[in-house]
């Protein structure tokens, strides 16, 4: 966001990018859990769409691909399409139930 903020005016909304940084944990990490590691970002920032929501998860079903990840489930936890869903079955009213399944 700080990038954002001080090129607002040379940008071309929406605007996406994408980052592979080294992250340090600030406080002591937990066992099992490393002080420094590797972090990967996917943005989109500017647009409600949901075209861009697809993007990202396409992003990251290629990098679990490119990486040879054999076996993967991507979830997706997101009210407004669980709300589509129960309105394309007839049942308007169970967005609660289907998101509490999850």
């Amino acid at each position: 966001m700080r990038y954002i903020v001080m090129h607002h005016h040379q940008l071309t909304f929406p605007f996406k990018r994408y980052q592979i940084q080294p992250v340090w944990r600030a406080d002591r990490p937990q066992k099992g859990r490393y002080r420094e590691f590797y972090q990967c970002d996917a943005d989109v920032v500017g647009s409600s769409s949901l075209i861009c929501e697809a993007e990202i998860l396409a992003i990251a079903f290629q990098a679990l691909l490119a990486l040879g990840i054999p076996c993967f489930s991507i979830q997706l936890n997101h009210k407004n399409i669980l709300k589509g869903i129960c309105s394309l079955i007839g049942q308007p009213s169970q967005e609660n139930v289907l998101y509490s399944l999850r």
